[in-house]
């Protein structure tokens, strides 16, 4: 997996969270399947996930030494095993500060989530000359993660609960 895989991953994964919430209605928007949360509320804990990841990313790269001269690894150091999210996954509870609000509307929501957007792109692109392989901070179930490791789960975390929130509102 390369660099560009990783932001091209990562602009897909926003692409379909957008077209997905854009094709429901106001009541698909705020009704809470039996025991999981609202599509807005979902919005809301991905918006505060990426608040802490931003964070996160932004205390990798300030970590991280100048690259020395080399041109950027082709394959990155990516652990398969500490990114991947099994298909039968049923969840984990939210991280302490990511609990999510109801009270916030969809158009709110949608800023926000483009506000973090951009604070990380303001990240990933500080990241560029650094070497970022050995750059590890603690997630609190996966372990020790480098940053490109981070970037792959911060990716598939939005990928998943897009994934969970077609799966609760599917009719049965």
């Amino acid at each position: 997996m390369t660099f560009d895989d990783i932001l091209k991953e990562r602009s897909n994964a926003r692409e379909d969270l957008l077209s997905y919430v854009s094709s429901l209605d106001e009541s698909q928007l705020s009704t809470q399947p039996q025991g999981h949360w609202s599509v807005l509320e979902t919005l809301h804990h991905l918006y505060l996930t990426d608040e802490l990841y931003s964070a996160v990313l932004q205390r990798l790269v300030d970590r991280a030494p100048e690259a020395s001269g080399a041109s950027a690894p082709i394959a990155l150091p990516i652990d398969p095993t500490a990114v991947a999210i099994p298909d039968d996954y049923s969840g984990i509870p939210a991280v302490p500060g990511s609990e999510p609000s109801s009270e916030i509307d969809l158009a709110d929501l949608l800023s926000m989530l483009e506000s973090t957007q951009q604070k990380t792109d303001t990240v990933l692109s500080r990241a560029a000359g650094r070497d970022l392989s050995e750059a590890r901070f603690r997630h609190p179930v996966r372990g020790r993660l480098n940053f490109y490791e981070w970037l792959v789960l911060i990716t598939r975390h939005e990928a998943l609960h897009t994934t969970l929130m077609r799966r609760h509102r599917a009719p049965q």
